[in-house]
């Protein structure tokens, strides 16, 4: 039996049957909802939750030297 697996990336969104629903950043008039604290690491998506540290839905090990760049 052979399995062929593949990546996927997706967002959960409790309760809501809308699927434009959290689809598109905020502009100027509602700033720091969420959407800019959202970033790039070496190659995955994670979120900053202090100055120094960050999370994402994945294990990336150890990986330092590599700059958080916002999207």
């Amino acid at each position: 039996m052979a399995l062929d697996t593949t990546s996927a990336e997706a967002v959960i969104l409790y309760r809501t049957g809308d699927s434009t629903a959290n689809t598109t950043a905020p502009g100027l008039v509602a700033p720091h909802e969420g959407w800019d604290y959202e970033g790039n690491w070496g190659g995955f998506l994670g979120t900053a939750i202090a100055p120094h540290f960050f999370i994402s839905a994945t294990h990336m090990g150890q990986a330092g030297g590599k700059v958080f760049t916002a999207t």
